[in-house]
């Protein structure tokens, strides 16, 4: 289902994506994700990134708490029972139960370069990065990988209610459209509408976080693939925590494929040999486009 330019103007670049689920447009600057040393290894060296199944991430609310939301909204657009309408959204009632959270995996990105947050939230003390992508490619990469596409996180109860009427009114239009075609008698091609529909609820769902999470200005990398490649496990905290591994071919691949565009090196002691570090770790890589930065945060823990 083709999607239109975005209508949402803050912070949204005047850029035509190939997939854009919840018309949401891309980001006007790079998105940055934040790496331990074993993450910034497996980034540059591997050329890796690991995709972490949604139910697992550090808020246990996760994507329960965005279905239940286009659950309500639907039941609510049910009970204004407009003519024409009711028989849509009844039929549509069932749809946000049939992605399951086992079948979507996602990868965290925030647009702020340099965060105190992430640093403290998501990097381990003295010895964190944040790696900039360029946003197009990384999505180009994602999709052709594993159908997976950038979505922006909303934190607002009023950001919500118009991600999910955006996407209610669309399907609507798209549903009057196939009822008057089957009405002519003329022939339907499209993909189920319910499970369209199916799909952009998992993407939705996804972007819905609370809102004391504002602050990372996140973006995700999202997949709803219930036939991805077979699954890997991690250690976390108190279980086991699965993902997939999403890989790009690196500088030998045709065409050559390189999505990084930054590197932050994180508040510690060792600044500069840290720094040093980085850059020997991208000359040994082919990977010379590239200046790494200190974080200009006076945050110190040693």
């Amino acid at each position: 289902m083709p999607s239109s330019p975005s209508s949402h103007p803050a912070n949204i670049a005047a850029v035509t994506r190939k997939h854009d689920p919840l018309n949401q447009g891309l980001p006007d600057g790079h998105l940055y994700h934040y790496a331990s040393q074993a993450g910034i290894r497996g980034v540059i060296g591997e050329h890796e990134l690991w995709a972490t199944n949604i139910e697992f991430l550090n808020d246990r609310t996760e994507f329960d708490h965005g279905v239940e939301i286009i659950k309500q909204a639907i039941a609510a657009r049910r009970s204004q029972n407009n003519e024409g309408e009711a028989s849509f959204f009844e039929w549509l009632d069932f749809s946000p139960q049939r992605i399951k959270k086992e079948d979507v995996f996602v990868i965290s990105f925030s647009e702020e370069p340099d965060l105190l947050s992430q640093w403290r939230g998501y990097t381990p003390k003295n010895c964190g990065y944040s790696i900039g992508f360029d946003s197009p490619t990384l999505e180009d990469i994602g999709w052709e990988i594993d159908r997976m596409t950038l979505v922006k996180c909303v934190y607002t109860e009023s950001a919500k209610a118009e991600l999910i009427d955006d996407l209610l009114n669309s399907y609507l239009s798209h549903w009057r459209e196939a009822s008057r075609i089957i009405e002519t008698g003329e022939e339907w091609n499209t993909p189920s509408i319910a499970d369209s529909f199916a799909v952009r609820v998992a993407f939705a769902a996804s972007a819905m976080k609370d809102e004391t999470f504002s602050e990372e200005r996140e973006w995700r990398l999202v997949g709803a693939n219930p036939k991805r490649r077979p699954l890997n496990f991690r250690d976390g905290s108190s279980f086991l925590i699965p993902y997939v591994k999403f890989h790009w071919g690196g500088p030998k691949a045709v065409p050559p494929c390189q999505p990084i565009v930054a590197i932050t090196v994180g508040p510690g002691p060792n600044q500069d040999l840290a720094l040093k570090a980085v850059k020997m770790l991208l000359n040994a890589n082919q990977i010379q486009e590239i200046e790494p930065t200190r974080s200009e945060i006076p945050y110190r823990t040693w």
